[in-house]
């Protein structure tokens, strides 16, 4: 029973972490976005 418990928190753990890299690249890409759109406006101006 104790590995069990042991199993489900390491899967739970690997979970949240891969959400956590999931949001992190979705940042990542949402703020290269508007980065590239700001140089963009900066650049036609």
């Amino acid at each position: 029973m104790k590995n069990f418990i042991q199993k489900v928190k390491v899967v739970l753990i690997e979970n949240k972490l891969n959400d956590l890299r999931h949001t992190l690249l979705g940042n990542i890409k949402f703020y290269a976005l508007v980065l590239r759109e700001i140089l963009r406006s900066e650049a036609g101006t």
